[in-house]
This record gives structure tokens, C-alpha cells and sequence, in this order.
């Protein structure tokens, strides 16, 4: 009896230094990440309305040239700290989103060009994972990092999630059944997604 109180005790010790060490973590990560968003903006607020808006002249301003490589600088660099941990599922999800887009604008993707043409020339700087990410023959989001769900729980890189056991057809569609609906047709439901600030928009 007394064997398995200790036991109790020192699980629940246990517990307690590894969701400490989790919320240490955390708090890491939101400043780890705030850096990265505030060298964005620092970057777009250079940028002339031109590449703001999207559209690509002739001749690219040397201001903006320059910016835009900051900006895919700063998007390796991401993607090199997301390799080490530093950067969480959630916020990597929705950067990645941003950077594929951004680069898909007209005055970005012709810098992206001549990037990766002065990199196969010059091998000076492969940006090796900003390619993965932008390879269009990979269907899923490239990510960088590999490590095990209790690690990128611990380190806070990652939530719990809830997995529902999936219910029979027929109870489903009994749930979602419009009322006075014998038949039993699922409703249609709109989502909406709450409003987030990623540092990457397009």
C-alpha cells in the first residue's frame, strides 16, 4: 500500500517537471517565433508598392531586389530552425502556406529565378529546403523536421489531438439530419477559420 502511494507521488512528480519543462518551451517558442515576425515586417515595409501589389515592371528597383532576397534569406533560415525545433506545427503549417504564396507573385518569383540561378552557378548557398518546399512535384507540405509526437509534445511543437472514434453511417446521418428530413441528408454547415497573424501573407 505504502509502495504504491510512493509511486503515485512520484508520477505525479514527474508529471508535473515534464509539463513545467513543456510550458518552458512554449514561452520560448512565442518569443522564438515574434523574432521571425518582426524581421518580416521589418522586410515588407522596404518593399515599393509595386511588389506590394503584385505586379512586376520591366526593371526592379535595386531597393527591391534586395529586399526580396532578404525575404528568401529569411524563408531558408525558417525552414533551417524548423529543421532544429525551433519553430511549431501549427505556426510551420501556416508559413509555409504564406511563403509558397508570396513566391508565386510576379516580382518575387522572377527574383526566386535568379536566386536559384546565381546558387547552380556560384554553389554558394543551395537554399536546399526553400527547393523542397517549392518542389511542386511534392504533393503534401515538405517539413524539415523529423522527430517523434512525444518529443514535439514535450518541446511544445505539437497539441494533443483528440482522435474520435469514426460513428456507423447510419448514426451519422441521423446526426445530421435536417428536421422533418426522413431521409436523413446531412446539413450543410459553413466554417469559418478565425483570423490569424502568421508573418507571411500574400
Amino acid at each position: 500500500m505504502i509502495s504504491d502511494i510512493a509511486l503515485f507521488i512520484t508520477a505525479i512528480g514527474v508529471l508535473g517537471v515534464v509539463f513545467g519543462l513543456r510550458q518552458n518551451y512554449l514561452e520560448r517558442l512565442q518569443q522564438f517565433e515574434g523574432k521571425y515576425v518582426a524581421r518580416y515586417w521589418d522586410i515588407l515595409d522596404q518593399l515599393s508598392l509595386d511588389a506590394l501589389r503584385g505586379s512586376c515592371p520591366d526593371l526592379i528597383s535595386e531597393e527591391d531586389n534586395k529586399s526580396m532576397r532578404s525575404y528568401i534569406l529569411l524563408c531558408e533560415d525558417e525552414l533551417e530552425m524548423r529543421k532544429n525545433g525551433y519553430i511549431s506545427d501549427d505556426t510551420y503549417q501556416l508559413w509555409a502556406d504564406g511563403i509558397k504564396g508570396q513566391l508565386q507573385q510576379p516580382m518575387f518569383r522572377k527574383a526566386w529565378q535568379e536566386v536559384k540561378d546565381e546558387a547552380a552557378s556560384n554553389h554558394n548557398f543551395p537554399y536546399k529546403h526553400l527547393r523542397q518546399l517549392l518542389n511542386e512535384e511534392n504533393a503534401d507540405i515538405y517539413d524539415p523536421l523529423v522527430m517523434r509526437s512525444w518529443r514535439r509534445w514535450v518541446r511544445g511543437l505539437a497539441h494533443v489531438r483528440w482522435v474520435r472514434r469514426p460513428r456507423p453511417a447510419s448514426i451519422q446521418a441521423a446526426a445530421h439530419a435536417e428536421p422533418g428530413d426522413p431521409a436523413g441528408r446531412p446539413s450543410i454547415a459553413a466554417s469559418v477559420a478565425p483570423n490569424s497573424q502568421d508573418g507571411h501573407f500574400t
